[in-house]
């Protein structure tokens, strides 16, 4: 083997390892986004949240589609930002709130100018006692949202009772 055919094999093997650190650092990059919403999430920080998104940037969110930056934001600082974080942007007293993404499975394409995702979600919340009225009506209206008013009114005092942790779940 030659000498340029050594330097030539070492420029391959130097643009191969390039590429995959490329992609690597793609993954960490995809990651690290993930990782930023579930904190931002948690903590209420919604205007973070939506600064996540690109401006053709979309989320579904029960039964939804909210398109653009400007629908994330009325997701995100409109209807969770008032329910959850009170209109302000910051922690909650009294609110513990926990996103925990698992199993995230990322594919970057060859081209390295897009990449697919799938990521899975742990979500867990808790209240204080001094936040308990707040949610219990959150609670309530959460569940005539999605149940209809008649069929929450049956099922509130047994759901909200298990909430605050005053019974068991019947077995």
């Amino acid at each position: 083997m030659t000498s340029e055919d050594r330097i030539q094999a070492l420029e391959k093997r130097v643009d191969e390892l390039a590429d995959r650190l490329g992609r690597a650092e793609d993954e960490l990059a995809i990651r690290r986004l993930q990782h930023a919403y579930g904190y931002f999430m948690d903590k209420c920080k919604y205007e973070e949240v939506v600064d996540l998104f690109s401006e053709r940037g979309q989320t579904y969110f029960l039964g939804g589609i909210f398109k653009g930056k400007a629908g994330v934001r009325r997701l995100y600082c409109g209807r969770l930002g008032e329910k959850f974080g009170q209109g302000k942007n910051a922690p909650m007293r009294g609110l513990l709130l926990d996103h925990l993404t698992l199993q995230d499975v990322i594919t970057v394409a060859p081209d390295g100018m897009s990449a697919k995702g799938r990521f899975r979600t742990f979500m867990q919340g808790g209240s204080h006692e001094i936040r308990r009225p707040q949610l219990q009506r959150l609670l309530l209206r959460a569940l005539r949202d999605r149940l209809g008013t008649h069929e929450a009114r049956l099922r509130r005092p047994r759901f909200l009772e298990n909430v605050s942790g005053r019974t068991e779940w019947p077995g």
